[in-house]
């Protein structure tokens, strides 16, 4: 049963809802020398109650941890719902970026 809160359990990216929005807790920058990864991850999960070993640690420059981060987005958010092309009919093969753009 999932009462709204805490994390799911999973490694490598524990998710918990805050508000009805599911939040994945993950650190940038961690290759940069003033970077105290565990100390911030620490001071998150007593903030947040999240195990500090499920936080994802980041850096986009390096590329540490993204390959983990986009495969946790992408186990953990539903794909977009088919949306209507130009004439008002529904696209037979999937939402593409510039359905999207013009939805807008």
């Amino acid at each position: 049963e999932d009462d709204g809160e805490g994390e799911d359990g999973e490694e490598g990216g524990g998710t918990m809802d805050v508000g009805g929005i599911r939040i994945l807790p993950a650190l940038t920058k961690v290759d940069m020398p003033s970077a105290r990864p565990l100390e911030v991850a620490l001071a998150v999960s007593d903030l947040m109650d999240f195990d500090p070993d499920s936080i994802l640690k980041t850096s986009a420059r390096t590329r540490i941890g993204i390959k983990e981060l986009l495969d946790s987005i992408c186990e953990r958010v539903p794909p977009p719902e088919q949306l209507p092309d130009d004439n008002g009919d529904d696209v037979d093969n999937g939402t593409t970026t510039k359905d999207i753009l013009r939805a807008k």
